[in-house]
């Protein structure tokens, strides 16, 4: 995924890029909303992160065989 675009006004939080992890396209929340903690962990909310462990399922192996990906000449899984 590309970089999130977020602005930090006073007390707001500003998320224009919100709805690429299945929020609203722009999002208006508290400074000290988890979803915007630093650190290196997984803030999204269960159902989405859910949700995405789903999608990711679902789309890797159509990937990992698509004619357009270059992939190594010995693929298992095709």
């Amino acid at each position: 995924m590309a970089g999130a675009c977020l602005v930090r006004q006073g007390d707001l939080i500003i998320d224009v890029t919100a709805d690429k992890f299945g929020a609203a396209p722009v999002l208006v929340v508290a400074a000290g909303d988890p979803r915007y903690g630093e650190g290196l962990g997984d803030t999204a909310l269960p159902a989405l992160a859910a949700a995405r462990e789903r999608t990711v399922a679902a789309l890797l192996p159509r990937w990992q065989c698509s004619p357009q990906r270059a992939r190594p000449a010995a693929c298992l899984n095709c």
